[in-house]
């Protein structure tokens, strides 16, 4: 007897550990594929509730130094609500493991940097984290300081390369399950003048979006509370493609896409 695909997960539905606020197919052109999911946790741990098992990686914000105590607090940069509930669940067992990264070459290297600003860096995980790895991505910052040479392009590119690292790291790695934060910033609020939070989401959203590779079956996004989740659902309704299980038919003549080859730009004044 056949039996038919239901498609993503609907609302309340506990997949991975997490509870599904939404889903929708990673690609319009194969909706009984992989799905992306908005999540919640059912307690207050969040992003470390994930149960990616064996081909499953938590991804997770990082200093530049990919360092931190085992109680979750901060090396040489903070490492935001996010990070540093992975810092904590992990213990000192993902501790060691981040300090037994190689230092980068020359001046980064003598820093002290294990990772530079726009990449990631994967290690296995450890202590009560519940997927084999952990990929550790340092986003940029975007509150410039008076003087900083740092553009707000400068910083989109930084950050779009920041999340499409730790999606090559997921697919080199074939990990078919993925949890990102709701923001990979180590602070998800300081955005600067020049971008909002949405902005900032529609930016990591459009580089997961064109880094998506085959053997993906979830992608989630957890938020930890109902402003997260609120400002999750807002993006991907404008940066993701149509859910077609509850989409009405598009009008006569319009186009919809399902290029997975989207990036998200912005005009600035």
């Amino acid at each position: 007897v056949a039996v038919l695909n239901p498609g993503p997960p609907k609302k309340g539905a506990s997949v991975s550990g997490l509870t599904c606020v939404h889903a929708r197919p990673l690609r319009l052109d194969q909706p009984y594929g992989g799905v992306l999911i908005v999540s919640r946790s059912g307690g207050a741990g969040g992003l470390v509730d994930f149960e990616g098992g064996a081909a499953g990686a938590i991804v997770t914000p990082a200093n530049n130094t990919c360092t931190f105590s085992s109680t979750g607090g901060t090396g040489s940069e903070p490492l935001g609500p996010a990070g540093s509930m992975v810092a904590k669940a992990g213990g000192s067992e993902l501790a060691d493991l981040c300090a037994a990264l190689p230092f980068l070459a020359g001046g980064a290297g003598a820093n002290g940097y294990r990772c530079s600003t726009g990449s990631a860096v994967l290690t296995e995980a450890g202590g009560s984290l519940k997927s084999a790895s952990v990929i550790h991505a340092v986003a940029p910052a975007f509150a410039v300081e008076e003087g900083d040479p740092t553009t707000v392009e400068d910083n989109d590119e930084a950050l779009t390369t920041t999340y499409s690292a730790a999606m090559e790291l997921g697919r080199a790695g074939g990990m078919a399950y993925l949890a990102f934060p709701c923001s990979l910033l180590r602070d998800p609020t300081a955005t600067g003048d020049a971008r909002s939070v949405e902005q900032i989401l529609a930016i990591g959203m459009g580089a997961i979006r064109a880094s998506l590779y085959p053997e993906l079956d979830e992608v989630h996004l957890v938020a930890t509370d109902d402003a997260e989740e609120a400002l999750l659902l807002k993006v991907l309704e404008s940066s993701w493609d149509p859910d077609p299980f509850s989409m009405s038919l598009p009008a006569p003549g319009s186009i919809v896409s399902s290029s997975p080859n989207t990036s998200v730009k912005f005009e600035t004044d």
